[in-house]
């Protein structure tokens, strides 16, 4: 059983987890922002909740809402005041607007977060055989600079996702032998609040904010990130050239337990999705991302989570390779050392789309 919302001939369906939650609830928006209404999950045991809603098609905005405990000293951080970004969600619209109600339990967020939004499960054509390992030549590119000034690019493309597979971008990855293209993260990500109250911005992405969704910002204006980036990666395949993503799966952008603001795992199950450690005022975050949190693979729902998500973006962008950034902390054991044959590493390994 998959997480995300998964469209079918019945409507939609939401799954997703929490071994601490009381109640879930999928609270559905139209398009302006307006709630249109909630629906409870049901618990499907093992700490997953599901619910099927007719009528729920493409294009639905919707976030979550989670009851359960809420002691920081023990490392939960529950509040059904707090809407919470699906884990799972393939495509984000909005951006995070930071202030006091995302941190302070018992105020709504919902005007300040981004909505998840429902897109259908698409199976794309991928390269048909892998470049071999001796021929390879990666070239590391950003979305928003490899093509920002270039004069043989369409204005509008220019930054984004369809401006990767210009005609001029493809000759001059063509002209140096470039065999893969490494893009830097297009997971959704958001910038840090410190950034923007200084007017600034985070620039590389390593701030995820959903780990199987197209940063929106590198689509056209009123563009769909999750079609435009397909476009793109098939325009490169057509060429020859693979398509490499740079991942973040070793922390989020809700920085610390202590400070940190309620955007989506930690109010879904903060202690199964990130790793904490006991000091004498309770359970607090081990930093080893020095991030302000790190994600925790030795939760099998937090291992799912992200092959899950790497298998979409293979299947359904056609997707050829990662890169994971800092991907020791995903082969760590509960002191933190290195282990042989990591339980998230053997994960990706047995499956056959990885």
């Amino acid at each position: 059983m998959t997480s995300g919302a998964e469209l079918g001939p019945n409507g939609t369906t939401f799954r997703v987890a929490s071994s601490v939650a009381h109640a879930v609830e999928v609270c559905l928006f139209d398009r302006s922002g307006v709630e249109t209404g909630r629906v409870p999950l049901a618990s499907a045991g093992n700490g997953s909740w599901a619910v099927t809603v007719a009528g729920v098609d493409e294009g639905q905005r919707y976030g979550y809402r989670v009851d359960g405990p809420n002691d920081r000293a023990a490392g939960h951080a529950c509040d059904p005041s707090k809407l919470l970004i699906d884990p799972a969600a393939r495509r984000v619209d909005g951006a995070v607007t930071w202030a006091p109600e995302l941190w302070q339990p018992g105020l709504d967020s919902a005007p300040l977060v981004p909505r998840s939004v429902v897109t259908a499960a698409v199976e794309v054509d991928r390269l048909a055989e892998p470049v071999p390992w001796d021929t390879t030549f990666v070239y590391e590119a950003h979305v928003g600079h490899l093509t920002a000034r270039h004069p043989e690019v369409p204005v509008d493309h220019r930054g984004r996702y369809l401006g990767l597979a210009a005609p001029a971008v493809i000759e001059h990855l063509q002209a140096l032998g470039v065999s893969a293209l490494e893009l830097l993260p297009v997971q959704h990500f958001a910038s840090e609040p410190d950034l923007v109250a200084a007017g600034e911005r985070n620039v590389w992405g390593y701030n995820p904010l959903a780990w199987g969704a197209p940063h929106a910002s590198y689509a056209t204006v009123g563009g769909d990130p999750v079609a435009e980036l397909r476009t793109a990666v098939a325009g490169l395949h057509a060429a020859g050239i693979e398509v490499w993503l740079d991942v973040v799966f070793n922390h989020t952008a809700e920085g610390a337990l202590s400070s940190g603001p309620t955007l989506s795992w930690r109010g879904f199950d903060h202690a199964a999705a990130y790793r904490l450690l006991r000091d004498a005022a309770g359970r607090v975050d081990e930093n080893l991302s020095g991030c302000g949190n790190t994600i925790d693979t030795r939760t099998p729902a937090v291992r799912r989570l992200i092959a899950e998500a790497l298998v979409r973006w293979v299947r359904e962008f056609g997707i050829d390779g990662f890169r994971f950034d800092l991907a020791s902390i995903l082969s760590r054991d509960r002191v933190g050392n290195l282990v042989p044959n990591p339980p998230m590493v053997e994960l990706i390994a047995e499956d056959p789309m990885l």
